[in-house]
């Protein structure tokens, strides 16, 4: 294991912005960087920098996806989407189908 701060990071990031296109647990991102850290034989950073770059991550993989989505779609596609209800507080634990 080699102490190299800014390379360490540099792999964490790529490999959960690759990762993150399929990937939105926070969990998962963050154990396939340290899976890549290992094998590049680079020390682990901090839990703590791991979670907020993988929060990081997934809020720009994440709005780039919509972004594109967005970009798709017609205006009234958009229009039908702005009229649909909104839902708040719901309990997905409390649904049922019947």
């Amino acid at each position: 294991m080699r102490y190299d701060g800014p390379a360490a990071r540099k792999v964490a990031e790529e490999t959960m912005r690759i990762e993150a296109a399929s990937k939105n647990n926070p969990a998962d991102l963050i154990n396939i960087a340290l899976e890549k850290l290992v094998e590049a034989g680079l020390e682990i950073p901090r839990f703590s920098t791991l979670d907020a770059m993988a929060s990081t991550v997934r809020a720009q993989v994440n709005e780039e996806i919509l972004a594109g989505i967005r970009d798709r779609m017609t205006a009234e596609e958009r229009r039908g989407l702005l009229g649909l209800p909104d839902v708040v507080g719901l309990d997905p634990r409390r649904c049922s189908t019947r």
